[in-house]
C-alpha cells in the first residue's frame, strides 16, 4: 500500500500540478491575444497610420485597461506629433518607452509617460546619428511640443506634449544614465543640438 502511495504521489501530484499550471497558462495567453485585439480595434477606431496602441502602450501591468485620459494623451500625441513625423521622416520611428505604470531607474516621478502624453523614440537605423536628423527635422516642421530631450547626445529622443503645458522646452541630459544631469536649453536650438 505504501508503495502505492509513494506512486500516486510522485506522479499523480505533479502532473495535477502541471495541468493546473498549464490551464493558468492558456488563461493568460488568451488574456493577452484579446488586449492585442483590443488594442488594434482602438489604434483602427483612432486611425493612426504607422503606431499602434500595443506599442505605445509599455506599462508592466497590462492586465488593466487604459483609462479614456491617457488613451487621449496618446491620441494627441500621435496625430499632432508622431503619425506627421513619421511621414515626413520616411523611415520607421521605434518606440522604445511610452505609457507607463513605473519609474526606471533615474527617471522623474512626475514624467509626461506616467500621463500618457511622452515617448521615447529611436529614427530607422537607431543610431545617434539619425536620432539627431530625427529632432531636427521635427524642430523645422514646427510641429507641436511641451519637451523635448535629447537624451545623453541623442542615445534617444523624449518627446512630450502635454494638453495642460503650452511651454517648448528643449532639454539635454548629460552625465550617468541612472543619475542623469538635466540642463534647460530654453528655445536655443543651437544649444540643445549640440
Amino acid at each position: 500500500m505504501k508503495g502505492l502511495l509513494k506512486i500516486l504521489l510522485a506522479f499523480v501530484l505533479p502532473c495535477g500540478l502541471i495541468i493546473v499550471g498549464a490551464f493558468g497558462l492558456f488563461k493568460i495567453f488568451k488574456k493577452r491575444k484579446e488586449r492585442k485585439k483590443r488594442n488594434m480595434e482602438i489604434t483602427k477606431e483612432k486611425g493612426w497610420k504607422y503606431f499602434t496602441l500595443e506599442e505605445l502602450d509599455t506599462r508592466k501591468n497590462k492586465d488593466v485597461e487604459i483609462d479614456a485620459q491617457h488613451l487621449a494623451n496618446l491620441d494627441n500625441l500621435v496625430t499632432k506629433v508622431l503619425d506627421p513625423l513619421r511621414e515626413k521622416y520616411g523611415k520607421p520611428i521605434h518606440v522604445n518607452s511610452g505609457l507607463r505604470d513605473f519609474v526606471p531607474e533615474g527617471g522623474s516621478t512626475t514624467s509626461d509617460h506616467k500621463l500618457g502624453c511622452a515617448v521615447d523614440v529611436e529614427g530607422g537605423g537607431r543610431t545617434d546619428k539619425e536620432n539627431k536628423e530625427l529632432a531636427e527635422l521635427l524642430l523645422s516642421m514646427n510641429l507641436p511640443f511641451t519637451q523635448l530631450i535629447n537624451e545623453f547626445g541623442f542615445s534617444w529622443l523624449h518627446i512630450a506634449l502635454n494638453p495642460k503645458d503650452s511651454r517648448k522646452r528643449l532639454t539635454r541630459s548629460t552625465g550617468d544614465r541612472k543619475k542623469p544631469i538635466y540642463v534647460q536649453c530654453g528655445t536655443d536650438k543651437t544649444k540643445w543640438l549640440a
